[in-house]
């Protein structure tokens, strides 16, 4: 120890005791700091003889004192700490050396879209409507991509929706997140519904009216390419007299379906080209004379498009 640094002399149990004049001068060299998620350690050197102990805070902390390593737990992950360190003697404590770390961050596990349940194949007929809901099928997705759509479908956020045309497809759906993605895919088969071409069926019938000139109800399917035949007795007997037509009117026939009134035969004839929807229409053929009026036939009339082999 050098003598010109000290100028008190105590004594303590009998013998002297050199009480320095000044405070640690020394510098310190922090040095590398090994960090974890919760822990630290660092082993720092003081190059000064001038000290009687060394300190350390944490956060502006209380001071431990420490001779060696600094071995820090129980720490909070991904987290800035500021500590500080100091040599003391008999006289204080030396200038303070700063120091910072920041813990480990615990590290985030991707969690990709997964697929729950397959996608199923569909076979349907053409014109039947599609509804898929994709988070039925996905779990953890913010986004759906599909690619092989055929026409008439289209993807609107997790929805797959639209009516099906004809044909064969495979359709494969992609969900999306910041993780990652996941694929799926199905074959949707699409059967066209097939015109039976210009196929003409002949079809006749024969209506008379009933006793006291009560109509007779008659109910008809038609198919599209049908030419059909109604042969109505247009006389019969009303309040004993006999009553001839004059005039024939037709009363809510389809519009597809035309009357021609020719001698004694009313024909329908559906058209031949185009599918035409299934409807059911109520309809009447009146027969006029002057004021006096007779319905002659009534019933329904069920318009069906005609698919392949029926």
């Amino acid at each position: 120890m050098i003598l010109g640094v000290f100028s008190d002399l105590g004594v303590y149990g009998g013998v002297p005791v050199v009480v320095p004049d000044t405070v640690p001068q020394g510098i310190w060299t922090v040095g590398a700091i090994t960090k974890g998620q919760t822990t630290a350690s660092l082993t720092p050197s003081y190059s000064g003889s001038d000290a009687d102990s060394f300190e350390y805070s944490i956060n502006s902390g209380a001071w431990t004192a420490f001779t060696g390593t600094i071995s820090l737990s129980a720490l909070d992950a991904d987290t800035l700490y500021s500590g500080a360190l100091r040599a003391t003697n008999a006289t204080g404590s030396g200038e303070s050396q700063l120091f910072s770390f920041t813990t480990d961050a615990i590290p985030v596990i991707p969690e990709p879209p997964t697929l729950s349940t397959a996608l199923p194949d569909l076979n349907l007929n053409e014109g039947e409507t599609v509804d898929i809901n994709l988070s039925s099928y996905f779990t953890g997705a913010a986004s759906y991509g599909a690619t092989g759509l055929p026409s008439g479908l289209t993807l609107s956020g997790s929805v797959i929706s639209g009516t099906a045309q004809s044909g064969t497809s495979t359709v494969t759906v992609t969900a999306t997140n910041t993780d990652g993605t996941v694929s799926d895919g199905f074959d949707l088969i699409v059967t066209a519904i097939e015109d039976a071409g210009p196929i003409e069926v002949q079809r006749e019938y024969n209506i008379t009216a009933g006793l006291s000139g009560l109509p007779k109800s008659q109910a008809f399917i038609f198919y599209q390419g049908d030419r059909v035949q109604i042969n109505i007795v247009h006389e019969f007997e009303l309040s004993d007299k006999i009553l001839r037509y004059r005039q024939a009117e037709k009363v809510g026939l389809p519009a597809r379906l035309k009357l021609d009134f020719v001698d004694n035969v009313i024909i329908f004839t559906t058209e031949e080209t185009g599918l035409m929807t299934a409807s059911t229409k109520v309809w009447q053929v009146i027969l006029r004379q002057g004021e006096n009026t007779v319905v002659v036939a009534e019933g329904t009339i069920t318009l069906k498009p005609r698919i392949k082999d029926e």
